[in-house]
Order: C-alpha cells, then structure tokens, then sequence
C-alpha cells in the first residue's frame, strides 16, 4: 500500500489549507450528511459528538490561534475537540496542548466537557484512565469520529506514540486492544505526557498528517519507504483515507 502525500507550493499554503480543514470540521461536521433525509436529524445531532482530533506543534498552535481570533459564524451542535496527546504539565505552561486549545474551544463556545484532554492535575496513570475513560464514553454515545489531525516527528513518533510495535502491522490488526483508548508515556524526551492510542487514532473517518518544513524531509522519506519502522507509518498503512500534507518536494514512489 502507497504512502498518499499531498504537496503544497510553500508552507504557507499548506497552513491555509490547515486552517481552511479545521474551519470546514467546526463548522460542518463532515460524516452527518448521510443523515440529512433522516426524521430524527435534530435529534441525533444533538445526541451524537461529532469528534475533531487536533495536535499540538507549531504550525497547527498558530493556525488554533488564527480560528479563534476570527470564529466561524456557525459551530456544528454537537461538535467536541479532543486533543491528540499532551505533556503532563500545567494548563499555563507553553507546553501545554490543553492551555494553548483552550482560547480556540472559548472562542467556539465550546462547553468545558467538550474539549477533552489529559487531565496534568492527576497522577499519570490516573489522567491517562481518565482520558481513555472520556474517549471510550463518547464511542458509547455512538459519536461520529470525524477528523484526526496529528503530526509528525523527525523520528516519525505520531500523538505520543514512540514504539512502532505498539502498532500492529495490518496483517496483525486483529491483535490490536479494541479497548485501549490512551496510555501514559513516560522516559521519552523532556516531558511525561499521554496520549490517544492508535486503535483510538484509527477509528477516525479521515487521518491527515500535518508535516512542513525542511526538517521533515528526511522522515518523510523515509516514511514514504519504509512505513512499518515508524508510528505514522504504520497509522498510514491501516488506514484507507490516511495521508501526509507536506510542503517538502521528491520522488515518493
């Protein structure tokens, strides 16, 4: 299976396109349309969470900060925001996905409950339980997962998913834990954090990986190559409506 890319001219087209995909979820709720000849329409949108998967990083932090200055008009009824993964710090800290979602989700008017997140006040273990708790919650209420947005690191780690074994290659999805939703990381890189886990990640209907900059263009290739040693490669190759979004240029045949 073929790593699907999309190039854009210049990493500002790709950030508008960002932008452009964020408002359109917000607003829309891509994955309802089937119910519009339904007779409990209303009522299943009011009940039904349509789900937004959003990242941290530079680029899409700078785009949150654009949609919230300039709100759309209209915000789909039943929209929640769920934030990939996050450093097991304060909601104050620069670090922090939470704190730097949350002018994005009051500029919505999003209620607290609707932008879900690791809660970094409770032991480790107890926030990545409780998170897991929240996301398996909203597959109870028969949520429509939408759109995940993640990104990608120059190791090609994905969320806070470093291990590419913690990912079954897809002759093996059937070993994969249908009831993990997030799990604790800890011992990588500078920060604790949890995340959502893979079987979470590939219940969305859509996975675009945000990646720009020259400083992806060595993973990327070696993505593009050889998917099943890193993270998001391995997401890539189990999911048929998965794909890169990259300003970088070569040959990913």
């Amino acid at each position: 299976m073929a790593i699907e890319f999309t190039r854009f001219h210049s990493a500002k087209q790709a950030e508008q396109a960002l932008l452009n995909e964020i408002r359109h979820n917000i607003t829309a709720g891509p994955g309802y349309t089937e119910l519009e000849n339904s007779p409990d329409l209303g009522a299943r949108r009011a009940t039904a969470p349509f789900v937004l998967m959003l990242p941290g990083g530079k680029t899409p932090l700078r785009v949150y900060d654009r949609v919230a200055a300039e709100p759309p008009a209209s915000v789909h009824p039943a929209l929640h925001i769920v934030v990939s993964d996050d450093r097991h710090v304060g909601p104050d800290s620069p670090d922090s996905n939470f704190g730097r979602l949350k002018p994005l989700a009051s500029a919505l008017h999003l209620p607290e409950n609707r932008l879900i997140h690791p809660d970094p006040s409770a032991p480790i273990e107890i926030a990545a339980e409780t998170f897991a708790r929240e996301l398996r919650d909203l597959d109870g209420r028969k949520a429509r997962f939408g759109l995940a947005i993640l990104g990608i690191g120059d190791d090609g780690h994905t969320a806070g998913i470093f291990d590419p074994n913690l990912i079954p290659l897809p002759a093996d999805v059937t070993s994969r834990d249908p009831d993990q939703w997030a799990f604790p990381v800890t011992g990588r890189r500078d920060f604790d954090r949890v995340t959502a886990s893979a079987s979470c990640i590939l219940r969305f209907r859509r996975i675009l990986f945000f990646a720009t900059g020259a400083g992806k263009r060595d993973i990327l290739y070696a993505i593009a190559r050889r998917p099943e040693e890193y993270p998001a490669g391995r997401i890539l190759l189990q999911h048929d409506r998965a794909e890169i979004w990259t300003d970088q240029g070569f040959n990913y045949e």
